[in-house]
């Protein structure tokens, strides 16, 4: 708010006057200088005079346009001073009129508050604007005005919480919470290891065992016994089949003879030689699979019996094992529970 001070001095001297009781020839004129002294005021390089002030550049107490100046009679004045009808005089509103001269007006800004004050949980600040005057601002939800404890958790202790901007005490409780561990264990681990080997498991049957005797040429010549013309002369024709099937869990190589038993004098086993076919055959058998072992050849004598042997039959794992077994450490992952105070 602007203070007007030139005025003063003029309305003390009529309200003085305006008083019926005071008589103004009882007022000495160094009473009035008193009372100017305390109303006016003059910055340097002015001074005061009379009711107002002048400029005393040389500082000599006397008022330059009062005293003859050197070289010139021009005056200079330095804001905010400004010079009319030869003289300097202040305006401080920069309109380029003294302000002694101009009309006296007040401050027309009025304050809107005094202090500060709450609105609920909002803060409301009274403070001074750049027009001097007081303005209420919103300051919005401020930590230690109007009772605002707290905005966030952080703002309270570790055992509270924040809670309508008050902090207030959490409530705990005893809870059970899980955690995984490691630990070591004994497990007994056993190994079979085999031993020794043992024959192949088979089994033969026989499925034909035949004789022709070639009595004329004619027969001879029809199949098949034509494999034993020789010219015009015609043996005995033989034909022998056994089946012979695999027991074993794994593929084996069989080796069989096969043959007749021709009755000359006793019972005497008889290899058929023959250039169509050998007696002495040899397959491979899978697991439980049987194949046919046969033979054909030519041999005068006759034969109500045939036979077949093993010439080579393959090893294979006896199936019996010796069981070892022994305690082996292992690491494992267990899930474990402990009570922790939970608030809320």
């Amino acid at each position: 708010m602007k203070k007007i001070v030139p005025m003063i001095f003029l309305l003390a001297i009529i309200f003085l006057t305006g008083c019926e009781q005071v008589d103004l020839s009882k007022i000495s004129e160094d009473d009035i200088n008193r009372i100017t002294e305390q109303v006016i005021v003059c910055d340097p390089p002015y001074i005061r005079h009379a009711s107002g002030c002048c400029i005393d550049r040389d500082g000599n107490d006397i008022c330059d346009n009062d005293e003859t100046l050197s070289g010139s009679d021009e005056i200079t004045c330095e804001l905010p001073y400004i010079k009319i009808a030869g003289d300097c005089c202040v305006d401080n509103n920069n309109n380029s009129v003294c302000d002694s001269d101009e009309e006296t007006t007040l401050n027309q800004c009025t304050d809107e508050c005094s202090t500060d004050r709450c609105s609920g949980r909002e803060y409301i600040a009274c403070l001074r604007q750049e027009d001097s005057c007081y303005d209420e601002i919103n300051k919005g939800i401020v930590t230690g005005k109007c009772d605002v404890e707290c905005k966030i958790d952080e703002n309270c202790d570790s055992n509270e919480k924040c809670d309508n901007y008050v902090c207030v005490e959490k409530e705990c409780k005893q809870v059970k919470v899980p955690y995984e561990v490691e630990e070591n264990y004994t497990e007994e681990e056993c190994t079979e290891t085999p031993i020794g080997e043992k024959e192949a498991e088979y089994k033969v049957e026989e499925l034909l065992c035949e004789y022709v005797q070639i009595t004329d040429i004619d027969q001879c010549n029809e199949y098949p016994y034509s494999m034993c013309k020789d010219g015009n002369t015609c043996t005995d024709y033989h034909h022998i089949i056994y089946s012979v099937t695999n027991y074993e869990d794994e593929s084996a190589e069989f080796t069989f003879e096969l043959g007749h038993i021709q009755n000359i004098g006793g019972k005497d086993r008889q290899i058929g030689v023959s250039s169509v076919a050998d007696s002495i055959i040899t397959q491979t058998l899978k697991p439980y699979v049987f194949k046919n072992f046969e033979v054909e050849y030519c041999m005068t004598g006759g034969s109500d019996e045939c036979w077949i042997e093993a010439k080579d039959i393959p090893t294979v794992d006896s199936g019996v094992t010796v069981l070892t077994c022994q305690d082996v450490t292992k690491t494992r992952t267990v899930t474990e529970y402990k009570m922790e105070t939970v608030c809320e």
